[in-house]
């Protein structure tokens, strides 16, 4: 996931060494707990909304400083 962003099951099985069900039931637990998005059959992506932390007053249009 770290080099392209993204992971099948079938990545996921053949890295940890898991059966099918099983990555697909921590998968699932991961979706479920917001770590990661399910993107149809394409893969599995991390949720960056969950790992970005914004200082919302430094992005405000008064609180932008132009230096």
């Amino acid at each position: 996931m770290k080099k392209h962003g993204r992971a099948t099951t079938n990545d996921v099985v053949a890295i940890f060494g898991l059966h099918r069900t099983t990555a697909e039931k921590y998968i699932r637990a991961a979706v479920e707990q917001g770590k990661l998005i399910r993107h149809g059959r394409c893969g599995v992506f991390r949720d960056q909304r969950a790992v970005i932390d914004f200082d919302m007053e430094r992005y405000t249009h008064q609180g932008a400083s132009h230096e």
